[in-house]
């Protein structure tokens, strides 16, 4: 076993696991699954191991080793985090690793491709409706209460290397976890914060402007949920979802308004 590992977790059939394009012996893979879904010791160069933890809700289950790696990563030093659609293409990101390893680096990520502040991402996350609007503002609310700055950075978080088992990215982490369940499901929104909060250094993977979409040493696939038939009745739920979007666009706009004295 090495000392240093790339994971990531596929759960409820929202990825596809894909196989690295390129292939480092230095690193272990992981791939964690859903207690009781677990089909193969191994596919590919994926080792299939089942999380311990468990919860009803996809998203918080994938989240956990995501957010909490020294829970599950104990017996390695070293862990790169992947999204379950992201796929490595080049030894570009190897070598990028090694450095970081070598000038002992706690934590690096990946820029944010459109947006550089929390603040922004939460109008964004309205917008698109990707969490309730009441886990957006509690959050928004406690960041704000806490002097957290606008324009402090922000991260995609669909790659992310951490020395897992130092003392303060523990810290971190667990902190990143409790925002994470305390208020929106949405970790870009809640990240930053425990990054300043525990005084971590900013530090990135890749060069500046460059990102996962963008930059060879990855590809990045959109997504991919199971296609079913549409019915009558969903066809009209969508037509709904069409209605509730121009609403989240007035809660957006009622959230612009709270932090323009900010």
């Amino acid at each position: 076993m090495n000392n240093r590992v790339i994971y990531t977790c596929i759960t409820g059939g929202y990825d596809q696991l894909t196989q690295p394009n390129v292939i480092n012996d230095r690193f272990d893979y992981i791939c964690f699954v859903k207690k009781g879904t677990k089909t193969a010791d191994n596919i590919g160069v994926w080792q299939i191991k089942e999380l311990d933890f468990d919860h009803e809700n996809n998203i918080v289950l994938s989240r956990y080793p995501k957010l909490m790696p020294h829970m599950v990563l104990q017996n390695y030093d070293y862990s790169l985090w992947i999204d379950g659609n992201i796929t490595i293409n080049d030894n570009f990101i190897y070598d990028v690793l090694e450095q970081k390893i070598k000038d002992n680096i706690t934590f690096s990520g990946v820029k944010h491709g459109a947006r550089d502040c929390i603040y922004d991402e939460a109008i964004a996350c309205i917008d698109a409706n990707k969490d309730k609007f009441k886990n957006i503002f509690a959050i928004v609310k406690h960041l704000k209460h806490n002097n957290f700055p606008r324009h402090f950075g922000l991260n995609e978080n669909n790659v992310i290397f951490r020395q897992h088992n130092d003392s303060k990215i523990i810290a971190f982490s667990e902190m990143w976890w409790s925002l994470f369940m305390t208020y929106s499901k949405r970790d870009q929104l809640s990240g930053m914060f425990c990054l300043k909060t525990h005084n971590i250094p900013l530090d990135y993977l890749l060069p500046n402007g460059a990102n996962t979409r963008n930059h060879f040493a990855f590809c990045y696939i959109k997504h991919s949920p199971k296609e079913v038939k549409l019915s009558l009745l969903d066809k009209g739920l969508i037509f709904i979802k069409r209605i509730f979007k121009h609403i989240n666009k007035i809660k957006g706009l009622s959230l612009k308004i709270y932090l323009r004295s900010y």
